[in-house]
């Protein structure tokens, strides 16, 4: 959420309007809608990969991924419904009863670890999983960079008192990491705090042509994908960079495939309400929250981003007051300057007669004179 949270319950579906001006702020919904907007629609393009030289991955290699997920979550979700309905952990179906609907409160928490059967098999509940109760879903500002812009953005668990002082340091571990290609430079566009003292630092990654001299910022899909990896983790987790976070908007055929199918654990009947109730559809777009502690975080944000607008609006108002004051400083000096102004022009006009008198002394009254003087 760029800016903060308005919420306004609409059924089960809530809505937050963004006030900030920036790209996309730091908020679970996003986060998701990045890696799916990333994952699911750039990735797989092939794109070259400057930090590898060749395909991101390779596409084939992460079409069986996507089909290896899918299949894992088709299990998951049978090993979940024979935990709720009936699980076989006791020979007595009364107690296996008992330790279904234990299950089934778990899981409409969207938390804890069920038994399914009596060989010691469980199944954890997710909190975005279809059976978790505790979710809606609320509206995001759409980011305005594009992905031509490069950025994304780092999320630090450190203050932002601690983060500026080591911006050279996060830049040149990131390009640590980039291989220290030296076609590759690294810069920080913007760092601001976050809730729980943490910061995000805005970055993109140019890179020189070796040919021509040029240089040109790389997709923020390319680098998102790469921090992403798991060659990246690492080093990543050493400059205490918790999560990283796409940047760029999505294109009119990036945001139809979003909204196609709902996000994981969010019906259809819910996701369709939101997207039919979107008060401005061309910047804002639907996005899951799961539990009280993503619904917190927005919350959070908005009482920062309160915070960060409030100090804004005093130091306008105390710009305000300043231009009074020079206004009221400068009336005063023009109603002086127009009273010497008078002053010196009167003064002016008696020098200029004394002079035509003095000039005229001796000489008979001409007829032009008489005229004026009749």
């Amino acid at each position: 959420m760029a800016g903060g949270l308005a919420a306004r319950p609409v059924g089960t579906t809530g809505i937050a309007y963004p006030i900030g001006t920036g790209a996309a702020a730091y908020n679970p919904g996003l986060q998701m809608m990045g890696a799916r907007q990333v994952q699911g629609l750039q990735v797989r393009q092939g794109a070259t990969n400057p930090f590898t030289g060749g395909g991101i991955g390779g596409q084939q290699n992460q079409q069986q991924q996507y089909q290896l997920q899918q299949q894992q979550q088709a299990n998951q979700l049978q090993l979940l419904a024979a935990a709720l309905s009936m699980p076989n952990v006791l020979n007595d179906s009364d107690r296996n009863l008992t330790i279904a609907k234990l299950n089934q409160l778990q899981a409409y928490w969207g938390q804890g670890t069920g038994v399914v059967d009596s060989q010691g098999q469980t199944v954890t509940f997710a909190k975005d999983s279809p059976f978790a109760c505790l979710k809606t879903v609320l509206y995001s500002r759409l980011p305005e960079a594009r992905d031509e812009n490069g950025l994304v953005a780092l999320i630090i668990h450190l203050a932002e008192d601690s983060v500026r002082p080591k911006s050279d340091a996060i830049s040149t571990g990131i390009h640590q990491l980039a291989g220290s290609k030296p076609n590759l430079s690294v810069h920080i566009d913007s760092i601001r705090p976050l809730p729980s003292n943490k910061t995000e630092v805005v970055m993109y990654i140019l890179e020189r042509s070796p040919v021509s001299g040029t240089t040109e910022r790389l997709k923020a899909s390319q680098v998102y994908a790469f921090l992403k990896g798991p060659t990246a983790a690492n080093g990543l987790k050493s400059l205490s960079v918790g999560d990283v976070i796409l940047q760029s908007g999505l294109t009119t055929e990036q945001k139809k495939t979003y909204l196609a199918r709902p996000p994981q654990g969010i019906d259809e009947a819910m996701w369709d309400r939101a997207k039919r109730d979107n008060p401005d559809p061309e910047r804002l777009i639907p996005v899951p929250i799961y539990g009280f502690t993503e619904l917190k975080a927005r919350l959070e944000q908005q009482q920062l981003q309160r915070q960060q607008h409030q100090a804004r609006v005093e130091v306008i108002a105390r710009d305000i007051e300043k231009v009074r004051h020079d206004h009221a400083s400068t009336m005063a000096k023009l109603a002086q300057y127009k009273r010497r102004h008078l002053e010196l022009g009167h003064r002016l006009l008696r020098v200029l007669v004394r002079q035509e008198v003095m000039r005229k002394t001796g000489y008979s009254v001409q007829a032009d004179e008489d005229h004026l003087r009749a």
